[in-house]
């Protein structure tokens, strides 16, 4: 039995209209996704399924801490990931993804595995731009100490005449 094999969503159990479930996420549950930019980690996935006869709606409310290595200083820090997301499933004829927020599965599916989806939330709410919390004071001063020129300022400065006729079109 595999760590992810807890994930799994039985619907021949589900019952008509709301259905609750907890997962605990850990650092085995990032291990099992081969090349994955998180290697630890920690938190919980509530899970909200509504169930009608061909849909299901299902409401991700993950809070989770993961450790992300700094792209400035290649020290680890911890990263909080607060979010909620919305999937829909829909039965059919195949197994398709149709859009980011709605997939498709057979009408004979038994089961659905939910890891993926989690796994997928988190790591699209890495940001780009991995930062250990220390320097986040000193970005903010940077971002400060810029100064913006006024359109006078900028028009006894500027040595190119074509900006004049294009400021003249607002």
């Amino acid at each position: 039995m595999g760590a992810l094999d807890h994930f799994e969503l039985v619907l021949r159990d589900l019952k008509p209209g709301l259905n609750e479930f907890q997962f605990e996420i850990d650092d085995s549950f990032f291990a099992d996704f081969e090349y994955s930019p998180v290697a630890k980690g920690s938190g919980k996935c509530l899970l909200s399924v509504d169930k009608k006869t061909n849909l299901l709606t299902i409401d991700f409310d993950i809070t989770a801490k993961v450790e992300l290595v700094c792209d400035r200083s290649l020290e680890p820090f911890d990263h909080k990931i607060e979010l909620e997301q919305q999937l829909m499933v829909k039965f059919g004829d195949e197994d398709a993804d149709i859009d980011e927020d709605i997939v498709s599965v057979r009408w004979d599916t038994q089961t659905i595995n939910v890891a993926h989806f989690i796994y997928e939330y988190i790591v699209v709410s890495i940001p780009m731009k991995k930062l250990h919390p220390k320097f986040k004071d000193e970005n903010e001063s940077e971002l400060g100490s810029i100064v913006f020129k006024s359109d006078e300022e900028s028009d006894q400065t500027d040595p190119d005449p074509r900006w004049n006729a294009l400021r003249n079109l607002n």
